[in-house]
């Protein structure tokens, strides 16, 4: 049995936060009625790539993604389906705006009286009852008021943006969380909440390694310069992350290159001096890296104890070994044909 299967889930989220929360439960068994409302929308039908040549919900690979194990329901907004359905339901996932509440008459205190043990969580952007409530928002503003792109990309540069639309995903693993921990809470205490989810705090806690530098050192971090010490490294058929700070890492990388007399050279017998000399060792190094694929440095390497990746792209990973043994995705129908997808991110 799956450890959600006792679990009804009303999803009447819009944006990707609230719908890779509910897509998490439905994929460990709970039960999620997906409510699109007509007027409003599902913000994932409109976002690619598309399948079947069509502009339709139906047709978009990220809004089967997002409601994968879900049933689907459209409704008017005149329709007074969702206090009915809300009072059968465990967890309500909602992200509407101030706005949107009086539009479709929506009232949760209400449904909270008539169903006293659902749990309510809202997801927005900046938190219910602030100042910020109905400003306008999208990741790109998320990812440059929490700071995430002042420490992104090459020292000196412009700030960097993170690809894709990551502080929602971080927030929908947040309220995923969260909703669970009520969940608990409501089982163990007999008590039900409305748990408050903000993009911009999911993003914020994200990195807090950064957040301590300031607040303790009052030295935040900053963009790092790339190179040897930090970044990646050509190779025959691409990149390779490679870290060798540590003096038997230095050793081991010389003696799997075959000359083992290199790593006592005084030049760079130590992480300063490496760092200090870097562009002269970079002119010895990079032609010896060329000599190896990414596979035969990570495999090469890996056993040494050092610390080496293949710098993938996205058709690589598609095609990775390791992915694929552990269902890393996984296939569904549409219209008589069979697409893929990312699976779960655990197992259990």
């Amino acid at each position: 049995m799956a450890p959600f299967s006792n679990l009804k889930v009303l999803d009447l989220s819009a944006d990707f936060a609230g719908s890779y929360c509910t897509r998490l439960l439905g994929d460990f068994g709970a039960s999620v009625k997906k409510i699109v409302i007509n007027d409003r929308g599902d913000r994932s039908a409109s976002y690619g790539p598309f399948i079947n040549d069509g502009r339709v919900p139906k047709s978009s690979a990220m809004f089967h993604y997002m409601n994968y194990n879900k049933q689907v329901v459209s409704i008017s907004s005149q329709s007074d389906a969702i206090p009915k359905l809300a009072l059968s339901a465990d967890l309500l996932i909602e992200d509407f705006s101030n706005k949107e509440l009086g539009t479709f008459g929506l009232n949760f205190a209400n449904m909270r009286d008539l169903n006293p043990d659902i749990i309510i969580c809202s997801i927005s952007p900046f938190g219910r009852g602030t100042k910020w409530e109905e400003k306008p928002w999208s990741d790109l503003t998320i990812q440059a008021m929490t700071g995430m792109c002042s420490v992104n990309g090459d020292q000196g540069k412009s700030p960097l943006k993170e690809p894709g639309t990551e502080s929602e995903f971080i927030t929908g693993a947040n309220a995923y969380v969260a909703s669970v921990a009520a969940l608990i809470d409501r089982d163990a205490r007999g008590i039900s909440q409305q748990v408050n989810v903000s993009v911009l705090k999911s993003v914020l806690h994200s990195y807090s390694p950064y957040l301590l530098a300031a607040l303790h050192t009052g030295n935040p971090r900053q963009q790092q310069a790339q190179g040897l010490h930090f970044g990646l490294v050509p190779c025959k058929d691409g990149y390779v992350s490679l870290s060798v700070r540590h003096e038997p890492t230095w050793e081991h990388m010389w003696l799997f290159f075959g000359d083992p007399q290199f790593a006592q050279n005084p030049r760079f017998d130590t992480a300063t001096k490496r760092r200090e000399n870097e562009e002269e060792l970079s002119e010895i190094l990079f032609p010896i890296l060329a000599n190896y694929s990414r596979k035969e440095l990570l495999h090469g390497l890996s056993p040494l104890r050092i610390l080496v990746g293949i710098a993938n792209s996205v058709s690589d990973l598609i095609e990775d070994d390791h992915l694929k043994s552990r269902n890393a995705f996984l296939k569904f129908e549409n219209e008589g044909k069979f697409w893929e997808m990312p699976g779960a991110p655990f197992r259990m």
